[in-house]
């Protein structure tokens, strides 16, 4: 027990800096511009193409952190346990929550653990590149089928 409250505070400490880090620092989209033809007299208005969003991901260090711990765990059941807590807290990227999931053993469990993730995650436009994560086309067309319910398993 006394080893799941340190792992916690650790998680809570790591994860609750990632927020303080990117907190309030997504700059405001650029605003439209007009395009003068100087050639012709005229006045075109072009607005720029919509941008994606500025994604917050946790850095390097915070995430060899985490992949630390879990390596340190003897047990899918435990690396469920910590990853989805650290998840939860944290700032995760599609490519982030990839190399969670890899650290577990069972295909199921990298499953479960990407479901659970998919609220979470800072850019689920991506989620479609886990397929290399999972080994059968089914899991992956299972979880797409959850979390993207417009999703169609190819036949």
């Amino acid at each position: 027990m006394k080893k799941y409250i340190l792992l916690a505070i650790f998680c809570v400490a790591t994860m609750s800096g990632m927020a303080q880090h990117h907190h309030g620092h997504t700059p405001p989209p650029p605003p439209a511009t007009q395009h003068h033809d100087h050639h012709h007299g005229h006045h075109h208005g072009h607005t720029q193409p919509p941008q994606k969003p500025v994604v917050i991901c946790a850095t390097a260090d915070q995430m060899l952190l985490v992949l630390q711990v879990l390596d340190k765990q003897y047990s899918d059941e435990k690396r469920m346990d910590i990853a989805m807590l650290c998840v939860t807290l944290g700032h995760f990227c599609t490519n982030d929550l990839a190399s969670i999931a890899e650290r577990f053993t069972m295909e199921s469990s990298k499953v479960s653990f990407l479901r659970y993730a998919y609220r979470y995650c800072e850019d689920p436009y991506n989620y479609h590149t886990l397929r290399s994560v999972l080994r059968y086309h089914s899991d992956y067309d299972s979880l797409m089928e959850v979390v993207q319910p417009e999703y169609r398993r190819p036949w």
